[in-house]
């Protein structure tokens, strides 16, 4: 079969949902993407500009409210009859001799009681966790696959294991199992290499075991415990919010207006909790060990920064949004999403706004498309590359070929990334 794999980014792989390659783990900014695509117009200041000077772009500032526009905001939808883990008990699984155990384990229970899980997961339904570590005694296999995972697993839970807990339906629906692998096991799954180049550091994963479902997470050693421990709870995050997404869907994708949003996590059908926010960095806690940020519905239909929790030395919220009032059908799910009609030949310019929740400098915009290996050709241009709160930035699109193309626009502010996202209808 065939899969999408880029860096830094989740992707679905043949029955897992994955995180794909290592992405950076710091405190401060983002580096990747910095400018973000295509920019036009030299590093013009957007409002000194259009403003004509500096006393102008103050004025305009201060008499700016903020967020200057308030589009409709983009909301992770439950699927019908959709499924989440209401009571986890988060079950870390560790082989002999693991030296970075006690401490994952205590970064993972410091995690699941503080206010940032519920500020992560208590707005989807998912309430307290608790966590109940499970050390084998066992030395984890030198080369190992998911469905020797499975198997493993399995065995584990026939009854005769009681430090894997009891084995009833109800008990093994809000169980989350985080196998944690040392650098000695090459772990490979449907050709991807666990920690190589375009590899992957984390998925979670569900199983049948009798006639009960069992969501598990595999974290391989792919670096330190800060690397560690932020894969391990950006899986429990995706297990917990969307833990059957393949029988019995959670929060697995935006609402129908926004679906291009899932782009920023790379896969447009299954949004998990953290899916876009993958792309930027985790949030450091004491010790080292460091927290996935996932997706805030409420913050973001407040125009807030929606990925959470937000680093402490975060700006204000930022970000540069396409007006979309086309309904445009998506590519592989066959819904209709807002975007952008353009008849192929022909050229069109719609409006980017530009707002933040606070007064800030003015930031870096780019857009890219993404292709894939049926996109239509297409010319993306914008006016000019920087703005700030209030500014209306002005982006041509030129139709080459017919189809429909999703695109990211990125906003890069001192390091700090934000991204939205839009889909192209070529007619």
């Amino acid at each position: 079969m065939s899969f999408a794999v880029r860096v830094g980014f989740e992707t679905k792989v043949a029955g897992a949902m994955l995180v794909v390659a290592v992405s950076a783990i710091a405190c401060g900014s983002s580096t990747s993407d910095a400018g973000g695509g295509v920019d036009a117009g030299g590093g013009v200041d957007a409002a000194s500009a259009q403003d004509g000077g500096v006393e102008a772009e103050a004025a305009a500032e201060a008499s700016a409210p903020f967020p200057a526009f308030r589009p409709p905001m983009p909301q992770l939808v439950l699927a019908d009859g959709g499924a989440v883990v209401a009571h986890p008990v988060i079950r870390p699984v560790h082989f002999a001799g693991d030296p970075l155990g006690a401490a994952l384990d205590d970064a993972l229970a410091t995690w699941a009681s503080s206010s940032t899980w519920g500020q992560q997961t208590g707005e989807y339904g998912v309430g307290a966790a608790t966590v109940t570590p499970i050390a084998s005694t066992e030395t984890a296999s030198t080369q190992i696959d998911d469905a020797q995972v499975q198997t493993w697993l399995a065995a584990k839970l026939d009854g005769s294991h009681p430090e894997f807990g009891p084995v009833d339906a109800n008990t093994l629906a809000n169980d989350v199992f985080v196998i944690f692998y040392p650098t000695s096991t090459t772990f490979t799954y449907q050709g991807l290499t666990a920690c190589a180049p375009n590899g992957f550091t984390a998925y979670y994963n569900e199983m049948a075991v009798g006639g009960a479902s069992v969501g598990y997470a595999v974290v391989p050693r792919c670096g330190d415990f800060t690397k560690t421990s932020r894969d391990a709870t950006w899986a429990v995050l995706g297990g917990v919010g969307n833990p059957r997404w393949r029988t019995r869907p959670g929060y697995s994708s935006f609402d129908d207006a926004h679906l291009a949003w899932s782009e920023i996590g790379h896969y447009a059908s299954t949004s998990g909790l953290p899916e876009a926010c993958t792309t930027l960095d985790a949030v450091m806690l004491d010790g080292g060990a460091a927290i996935a940020r996932s997706w805030s519905n409420a913050a973001s239909a407040a125009h807030h920064q929606p990925c959470l929790p937000v680093p402490p030395d975060a700006p204000p919220y930022f970000a540069s949004l396409p007006v979309l009032n086309d309904d445009v059908t998506y590519p592989g799910v066959a819904r209709k999403t807002k975007g952008i009609l353009v008849p192929v030949g022909q050229t069109r310019t719609v409006d980017i706004q530009l707002f933040s929740d606070a007064p800030t400098s003015s930031w870096t915009v780019g857009v890219e498309a993404r292709p894939t290996a049926t996109s239509p050709g297409v010319s993306l241009t914008l006016d000019r590359a920087r703005g700030k709160n209030g500014d209306v930035l002005h982006l041509t699109i030129t139709a080459v070929t017919a189809g429909a193309l999703p695109f990211v626009i990125t906003s890069t502010l001192n390091g700090w990334t934000s991204r939205s996202a839009g889909i192209l209808g070529q007619y």
